[in-house]
């Protein structure tokens, strides 16, 4: 992540998921919307969120990928 950002994420049916620039977290299954709030040391913020569906199909050994885009 850049210098002077935090980063919090959070998930609709989870809550607070941790801080960090890349998560790397298990998700219930269920539709989830995740929410990513980057902030500047200036107090700026701006959240992204994406909706995750999770579970429901075949298991496969692939992780999930959310792309997250944002400008603060």
């Amino acid at each position: 992540g850049g210098t002077g950002l935090s980063y919090a994420w959070s998930s609709s049916l989870q809550g607070n998921l941790g801080a960090g620039a890349a998560l790397d977290r298990v998700l219930v299954d269920g539709n989830h919307t995740l929410t990513l709030t980057v902030t500047k040391s200036n107090g700026m913020s701006t959240p992204v969120t994406r909706a995750v569906a999770v579970g429901g199909g075949t298991p496969t050994n692939t992780p999930p990928a959310a792309d997250f885009t944002f400008a603060v």
